[in-house]
């Protein structure tokens, strides 16, 4: 079985793909009158062969092993937005058993698909799955099935678990495009790895259109100088 950085630096389509996708990003958040910038590549890593993470875009994940950030994120994790439950509402469904396909098909192209918690709100520290949980973001799936009951299943199934620390801190969105690289995450930037979502079937309009509303959601609890409205693009 290729691992997921076999797939995408062997595929000439998913390059041109990202590529049209990079820009489709910048126009699609200019025109909602975000800031868009372009970020250096000297801000993504390699990711290695063999099985990879797929954690959630939350940049609290620098924090894990210990109280001080941990700048270079280590290599073998990929970011997408809500984790295993991006997968979920839009490849495999909202039902129960969604759960398992959803990690079956990661597993075939190599990424372990996980979720993560907070220390405040338990299992419903992720944003994207309390929104989602909700119907307050645009998906192709809602869940079906009540919320606790996915969880549970999610546990039985032994999918990877983190709980984070702290209050939100960042300040930008990086939306990296570059095949088999991960962008760093630190304690200022959310991150999403395009070509990991899109070996996982997910479609770039629907990616940042959940991006987008999960970010104007947690943006509404926030101070104006405190809320998110600028992405940095990595191509």
């Amino acid at each position: 079985m290729a691992s997921a950085v076999e797939l995408a630096k062997n595929s000439q389509d998913l390059e041109a793909q990202l590529f049209a996708a990079s820009k489709y990003a910048g126009e699609f958040y200019e025109i909602r009158g975000w800031k868009v910038i372009h970020g250096d590549r000297k801000k993504v890593h390699t990711v290695q062969n063999g099985m990879i993470d797929g954690v959630c875009s939350d940049e609290r994940f620098a924090y894990i092993g210990g109280v001080q950030p941990n700048i270079l994120s280590k290599a073998g994790r990929v970011s997408l937005l809500g984790g295993i439950y991006l997968m979920m509402s839009e490849v495999t469904g909202g039902s129960i058993t969604s759960v398992q396909r959803a990690r079956e098909i990661g597993h075939r192209v190599g990424i372990n698909l996980t979720r993560h918690g907070d220390e405040q709100h338990g299992d419903y520290g992720c944003a994207m799955f309390s929104l989602w949980a909700n119907g307050q973001i645009p998906t192709k799936y809602a869940p079906n099935f009540g919320t606790e009951h996915i969880i549970a299943h999610a546990k039985t199934l032994g999918v990877s678990h983190h709980v984070l620390p702290h209050d939100h801190t960042a300040e930008i969105f990086t939306l990296n495009f570059i095949p088999g690289t991960a962008a760093k995450k630190t304690p200022r930037n959310f991150t999403h790895d395009f070509w990991a979502s899109n070996i996982l079937g997910i479609k770039d309009e629907a990616a940042n259109e959940i991006i987008f509303a999960t970010l104007s959601r947690l943006n509404d609890t926030k101070r104006q100088d405190e809320q998110i409205q600028a992405v940095e693009i990595i191509a």
